[in-house]
């Protein structure tokens, strides 16, 4: 998921509405983690590139909603990102082992989300 911050006057064209954000869906055991791997570093790499602030987090190690969004939304990735003028990337993995133990994880994260500036 990429944000693009409001201080950003024009957009660099860099990412196009098609690839604002990617949901790796499937069963527990299908690879997702391990895609998201093998895929880390040119993503790491991508973000140094451009500039952008990467929130790369696995949900899994999450128990309560307050330590979610306190890790998440008040982290160095997101002051970096509010107070600058790049793109932010999000990569949350383990959304399925999280949801086990905080049943209002997507409200949580969603309600996170909406208080984001975005383009």
């Amino acid at each position: 998921m990429t944000f693009r911050n409001p201080k950003r006057t024009r957009s660099s064209g860099l990412i196009t509405p098609a690839l604002l954000s990617v949901a790796l869906l499937g069963e527990p055991g299908m690879g997702k983690t391990t895609t998201l791997q093998q895929e880390r570093q040119a993503i790491q790499d991508h973000c140094a590139r451009v500039g952008a602030q990467l929130l790369w987090h696995d949900l899994a190690a999450f128990g309560d909603e307050g330590q979610l969004a306190r890790a998440l939304f008040e982290g160095e990735a997101i002051t970096k990102w509010k107070a600058g003028d790049a793109p932010l990337y999000i990569v949350l993995d383990s959304f399925d082992e999280c949801h086990l133990r905080i049943e209002t994880l997507s409200k949580v994260i969603l309600h996170e989300l909406r208080h984001l500036p975005i383009d």
